[in-house]
C-alpha cells in the first residue's frame, strides 16, 4: 500500500504572518516601532504585494472587431457616423443613428478614429497653419484680382485663368460655361464666401474676435438659465426674464 503523504505546515510562513500581525496591532495601539521593526514590517509588506502582483491575471485589451475597424475608416472620410454605420452594418437609417452614437462613445473607437485622422493629416500635410492660410486667402480675396474693368466702367471682363496665381485660383468656388442668345460661349465664376471666411478666421484661437463675453445677472427666483443655442447677450437676458416670469406664475398657482 502507498503511504499517504501529508503536507507539512509552513511553520516559517505562519510565524512571519503572526509577527506581522503583532507589529500592526502595535502600530494601531499608538505604540512606536523601532527601526528594526519598521524595516521588518516594510519587508513583509513588499513581499506581500509582490505575491499579489504575481497572482493577478494579465488581461489583454481586446482589439476592435472587423466591423468596428471598418466603421472607423468610413467615419474619418466625412465624420458622418450614420452614413459610416449604415454602409458597414447594412441597416436602416434609424438603426444606423443609434448604432453610430453607441460606437462613437466607445473609448477604443474614439482612440482609433483619432489615430486614423492623425495619419491622414500627416500624410496630407494638414496643419492648423495651412488651414488658417487657406481661410486667409479667401477672407482677403479681391474681385479686382479676377476681372478687368475699363476706366469708364463701361465693360467688365474676366481675366485669363492661366494668368491667375495658385492662391487666386483657390478662392474660386465654381466656374460655369454658358451660351448667349447670339450663340457665343461665355464663362461666369463664383468666389468662396468672403464673410464666412472672415468669421472663421476671427474665431481662431489667435484672434478670438467674435467671442462675446456674456455677463448676465440672473434675477432672483429665476432658477437655472438654459443657454440659447444662438444669439448673444440680449438673447440670454431675454430668456432670463422669461424664465423669471414663468417662475413667478408657478409661485402664484
Amino acid at each position: 500500500m502507498d503511504k499517504k503523504t501529508t503536507q507539512k505546515p509552513d511553520v516559517v510562513g505562519i510565524a512571519t504572518s503572526q509577527r506581522h500581525m503583532l507589529l500592526l496591532r502595535k502600530v494601531k495601539s499608538g505604540k512606536g516601532l523601532t527601526q528594526k521593526e519598521i524595516a521588518e514590517l516594510a519587508k513583509h509588506e513588499k513581499q506581500k504585494n509582490k505575491g499579489k502582483a504575481k497572482d493577478k491575471k494579465v488581461v489583454k485589451e481586446q482589439p476592435l472587431n472587423p466591423k468596428q475597424e471598418a466603421f472607423c475608416h468610413e467615419f474619418v472620410i466625412d465624420r458622418n457616423g450614420t452614413r459610416a454605420y449604415k454602409k458597414v452594418y447594412k441597416c436602416s437609417v434609424k438603426a444606423a443613428e443609434a448604432g453610430a452614437s453607441r460606437l462613437l462613445r466607445n473609448v477604443k473607437v474614439q482612440a482609433r478614429v483619432k489615430e486614423l485622422e492623425s495619419k491622414v493629416f500627416k500624410t496630407a500635410d494638414i496643419t492648423a497653419e495651412r488651414v488658417i492660410q487657406e481661410i486667409g486667402k479667401i477672407a482677403f480675396s479681391n474681385i479686382g484680382d479676377f476681372v478687368d474693368i475699363t476706366n469708364d466702367g463701361g465693360s467688365v471682363s474676366m481675366k485669363f485663368l492661366k494668368n491667375l496665381t495658385t492662391e487666386q485660383m483657390s478662392c474660386i468656388s465654381e466656374i460655369t460655361e454658358f451660351e448667349t442668345v447670339s450663340g457665343l460661349k461665355r464663362f461666369k465664376f463664383k468666389l468662396h464666401d468672403k464673410l464666412k471666411a472672415l468669421e472663421l478666421l476671427g474665431k481662431t484661437n489667435t484672434l478670438k474676435m467674435f467671442i462675446e463675453n456674456l455677463n448676465v445677472k440672473l434675477p432672483e427666483g429665476c432658477g437655472v438659465l438654459v443657454a440659447p443655442g444662438v444669439g448673444g447677450k440680449n438673447a440670454w437676458a431675454g430668456l432670463a426674464k422669461e424664465q423669471q416670469k414663468n417662475s413667478q406664475k408657478q409661485g402664484h398657482e
